[in-house]
């Protein structure tokens, strides 16, 4: 049980890097996103931690205006499906990658 603990712990700092051209005009913005107080072995712990890592990617993307025009929406939209998808490409907590992968996959995206 102290070893699983542990390797949680280790594996709750992940950085979210946002790449798209809409945000990044020289270096990427990085958010690191931490477990701290969640247990990641459970429905609870991976639903917050999944929450957590989507708010890091709209908070990288907010200077993307989604109230002016349909385009800018949807620079909006993919700023933060990038930002996310690069986050969970970089777990190391297996259980909770699939977790989260499985939620991005079957995210609806109208």
């Amino acid at each position: 049980m102290k070893t699983s603990h542990r390797v949680v712990t280790l594996a709750a700092a992940f950085a979210i890097v946002a790449t798209s051209s809409a945000i990044a005009a020289t270096a990427p913005d990085t958010l690191v996103v931490k477990s701290t107080g969640l247990n990641l072995q459970t429905d609870a712990g991976m639903r917050e931690m999944y929450a957590r890592i989507e708010h890091a990617a709209e908070q990288l993307c907010s200077n993307i205006s989604a109230r002016e025009l349909p385009r800018q929406r949807q620079l909006l939209k993919q700023c933060v499906n990038d930002a996310t998808s690069k986050a969970l490409a970089n777990l190391e907590d297996s259980a909770f990658r699939r977790y989260a992968m499985n939620r991005f996959v079957a995210k609806p995206t109208a």
